[in-house]
């Protein structure tokens, strides 16, 4: 097939990871012009000018004379014309055949880092969405633009300590960051291992920062002056509910009640980001004594709401009906909750505000309600790692119970 020629029927064309792929329904990957081939070389010239021999070198083939080079066509790319990998200084033929055999995947296929990413991310069959969503991240935005050209059989240590450095310091990217690109990236080339792809794991040498880990603050009025002034803020702090309370005066009439779907299930039972764009207005209920909210998806639970979002929150419920709380149509729209947060932007003096961090407001609320704090000094624990481990193998209360102690009047 010609570079410019378009894919013949049966045939489809996928841009993933920002690479080209040419694949045919049945899965198989489609070769480039052919599996290599091997050839000979020498310096020889000839005439008063110089030139090269090149192929028409009468010695060439003779013991010891020049060298056995390999060629070999990378997979079509649309509008990147033809790419071509040499390797030479083979002393014989049989050397360069087996060099040759080396570049190529088993069944004469032709692999690139980008081909072998795009191959894994599509045969991975038992990942949740969001994780799936979170490894083809990394690969369009890190691994195929500094790794993807790369054959996969020459990739080496080498390689991707370029890769990170570059990543951790002309780009700027955290350690913790850089530590989550790896590990997808060590996960698919262990697949790689595998299927034979390749003889050792290269990603499995590489050392990276390990960083620190942030410490939760709360946002107290110093704080929040200090990060209106400076711009900088804590990778961690906690709103108030007093600061809660301002984010929901702050929105205006029309917007009320869906700022209120927003931060009251966030502040109130603890939802993270995707859960809060899946909740209707009918996963809000009162029972078992208290408000509770139904959360789907994979990990499906009750979640009492803590008291005093009782009424905000029931109220906005109930004029959501059994449409979704935050507004919207579409739960899959990742920038659903961006006009509300920029309409209570900087009310009541505060800073925008971040729904990330609403959980540990509803976390910081519980524990306070548990006395967690007390009991963390009296037992010496200053982790809570410890702690959730010594729980894991423990049955949860009833809804009543989980009510009665973590959403009832006080």
């Amino acid at each position: 097939m010609s570079p410019k020629a378009a894919p013949s029927a049966g045939k489809e064309l996928m841009l993933t990871a920002g690479m080209y792929l040419l694949r045919s329904r049945k899965g198989g990957l489609m070769g480039g012009r052919g599996l290599g081939s091997v050839y000979p070389r020498c310096g020889c010239r000839q005439g008063p000018a110089g030139k090269q021999q090149g192929a028409s070198c009468p010695q060439l083939g003779q013991d010891g004379h020049g060298s056995w080079f390999v060629s070999l066509d990378l997979p079509w790319v649309p509008g990147g014309g033809r790419r071509r990998v040499r390797r030479g200084g083979y002393p014989t033929r049989q050397a360069a055949g087996q060099a040759l055999d080396r570049l190529r995947a088993p069944g004469g296929r032709v692999l690139t880092v980008a081909d072998w990413l795009v191959t894994w991310l599509e045969t991975r069959v038992r990942v949740r969405d969001s994780t799936r969503r979170a490894y083809a991240a990394h690969i369009r935005l890190h691994l195929a633009p500094r790794l993807g050209t790369i054959l996969l059989a020459e990739l080496h240590a080498g390689h991707l300590e370029k890769a990170f450095m570059a990543l951790l310091g002309r780009q700027g990217m955290s350690p913790a960051m850089a530590r989550r690109v790896h590990a997808t990236l060590r996960s698919a080339l262990n697949a790689a291992v595998r299927e034979r792809l390749l003889a050792d794991n290269p990603a499995r040498y590489l050392k990276l920062p390990r960083g620190t880990r942030p410490r939760a603050v709360v946002r107290t009025r110093r704080r929040v002056r200090q990060w209106l002034r400076t711009g900088v803020r804590r990778a961690v702090a906690v709103w108030t509910p007093a600061q809660a309370a301002t984010f929901l005066a702050a929105a205006e009439n029309q917007r009320r009640m869906r700022a209120t779907g927003l931060v009251c299930p966030g502040a109130g039972a603890g939802l993270i980001r995707g859960d809060l764009r899946d909740v209707r207005g009918s996963d809000v209920a009162c029972r078992s004594g208290g408000a509770v909210v139904t959360v789907r998806g994979a990990r499906p639970r009750a979640v009492p709401v803590l008291a005093r979002y009782h009424a905000p929150l029931l109220a906005a419920a109930r004029f959501a009906g059994d449409a979704l709380i935050a507004g919207g149509t579409d739960p899959g729209r990742r920038n659903i909750t961006n006009p509300l947060t920029a309409a209570l932007d900087g009310g009541g003096g505060l800073p925008r505000l971040d729904t990330s961090r609403l959980r540990a407001t509803w976390l910081r609320g519980c524990a306070d309600l548990l006395g967690l704090a007390t009991f963390m000094h009296a037992a010496g624990i200053s982790c809570s790692q410890r702690l959730g481990d010594l729980v894991a193998g423990l049955d949860p209360a009833s809804e009543v119970q989980a009510v009665r102690l973590l959403g009832g009047a006080r």
